[in-house]
């Protein structure tokens, strides 16, 4: 979840929709890390989805969920929940115009750890997506020993299946075996006094430190990223909890706060630039910005009125500083500049008295304009 959080302030996004399955008790186990993550942060949740397990799932109600938070402004969404029922979340949303450009999908490690096991045709429908998953030393000589015997055992055994390299949770399994058979290597034991042994154990495996504290391996502190592209994924990089986004993991690898470091995302639509994040509402009535006509210092405000379109340019410093300003709001915010010909303070005083300047004060401004324009001629 912390890595979640840094990729959302990383792309400038302050709110998301969290779309989870409750199995293994994600409702009670991950939701209060997720809200710790985002507490000390400037993000917030947009809305919650919670589906049920696979054995009661409803392709119509999933449709609807979808389909209600569609109508929303948010665009970012996480997804926790279980390869199966992921597939069938990514081809409605798929069917529904989600999987365009303006969206972004990040997965947990439910789906991002079994991607490696997933066919062409799964990846068609995810293309843009962005997975959180574990890591593990791929590019360690054991982990190349480990692979090769692997794949020729289960090939054999499992010939049928197309897939046979090996993923995290192999990786995890033979990590466990030699933890334990190292443990029943020390002394003859079983039952509490194993347990125990086990605790006191601590290796460096193929998935980096091995160690049972309360009976459960240790919280890993990095994650890999991954982006699903056309018929296949790549790896984009990894986060490590304090330090941040690296391409790599080794010793002198430099970390940065900066997801854009790994290098381009292909998000969903495939868009040149990271997505918003949020999408333009049509019902919003836009902002009114009182600009003064009559400004004394023109580098910074001038207002001018073209007689052969009949409309305003408004131009200088403070203008353009508000429009910089406005591009950089994590949200969608819009406005209209009106001119004001009255004084400063009386526009400040609009504000105050909640006076909507009005299209009546452009017809003031032209009338004093023109006027101005027949005594200089």
């Amino acid at each position: 979840m912390k890595a979640f959080v840094a990729v959302l302030e990383s792309c400038g996004w302050n709110s998301f929709t969290f779309i989870y399955e409750d199995i293994n008790s994600a409702s009670t186990l991950v939701m209060p890390h997720l809200m710790e993550a985002i507490k000390e942060s400037g993000v917030q949740m947009s809305s919650i989805v919670r589906l049920s397990s696979l054995s009661s799932f409803s392709s119509s109600s999933l449709l609807g969920e979808l389909g209600r938070i569609n109508t929303k402004p948010c665009r970012v969404f996480l997804l926790h929940a279980s390869l199966e029922i992921g597939i069938h979340i990514f081809q409605n949303a798929k069917s529904l115009g989600m999987m365009e450009r303006g969206y972004v999908w990040i997965t947990t490690n439910l789906i991002t750890d079994l991607l490696h096991t997933v066919n062409s045709s799964v990846f068609s429908i995810m293309e843009g997506v962005v997975g959180l998953g574990s890591s593990f030393l791929e590019h360690d000589s054991r982990f190349h020993d480990f692979s090769a015997k692997f794949q020729k055992k289960f090939k054999t055994e499992q010939p049928e299946e197309e897939t046979n390299i090996p993923g995290i949770f192999a990786v995890e399994a033979y990590d466990a075996t030699w933890t334990l058979a190292l443990a029943l290597s020390r002394k003859n034991m079983s039952g509490q006094k194993l347990l125990y042994e086990l605790s006191s154990i601590s290796l460096t495996g193929i998935t980096g430190e091995v160690q049972l504290i309360n009976r459960q391996s240790i919280a890993s502190h990095i994650f890999q990223l991954v982006n699903v592209i056309g018929k296949y994924y790549r790896q984009l990089g990894f986060w490590s909890e304090g330090l941040g986004f690296s391409e790599v993991i080794n010793e002198k690898v430099t970390y940065n706060t900066s997801l854009q470091n790994l290098g381009h995302i292909f998000w969903p639509g495939k868009p040149l630039h990271t997505p918003r994040g949020w999408s333009i509402p049509t019902n919003v009535k836009p902002l009114r910005v009182g600009v003064p006509a009559v400004a004394i210092f023109k580098e910074f405000v001038e207002v001018k009125y073209d007689h052969d379109n009949h409309s305003f340019t408004i131009t200088g410093y403070s203008i353009e500083l508000f429009k910089e300003t406005v591009k950089r709001l994590p949200y969608y915010l819009p406005y209209e500049f009106y001119p004001f010909t009255g004084s400063y303070d009386s526009l400040v005083k609009q504000v105050y008295l909640k006076v909507k300047i009005t299209h009546s004060y452009i017809h003031i401004y032209i009338y004093i304009y023109r006027k101005c324009k027949i005594i200089t001629a």
